[in-house]
């Protein structure tokens, strides 16, 4: 099987992609120590893993396993449904 013979001009830009990503990898790296030591007092594990980050990048508080959502109740006479959408209302 023959292998392609490519040039140095033909692989510089992969090359410099790479060595790029390679050096912004290790700015950020060093960013992220520099903050945390600077900012973080303590951490607290199981503090953080009580937040739910959802794919979109909005938080929210994880709920307990086995545990319901309360029912939302509309205004007295109102017309407009009331519940999340799918669901029986």
């Amino acid at each position: 099987m023959n292998t392609p013979e490519r040039t140095l001009e033909m692989e510089a830009p992969t090359i410099r992609g790479l060595l790029s990503k390679r050096k912004i990898e290790a700015r950020r790296k060093a960013l992220l120590r520099e903050l945390r030591d600077r900012w973080v007092e303590e951490l607290n594990p199981r503090a953080v893993n009580a937040i739910e980050v959802t794919p979109s990048g909005d938080l929210g508080q994880n709920t307990r396993p086995g545990t319901l959502e309360r029912a939302s109740h509309g205004v007295k006479g109102s017309t407009k449904p009331s519940g999340k959408p799918g669901r029986m209302r």
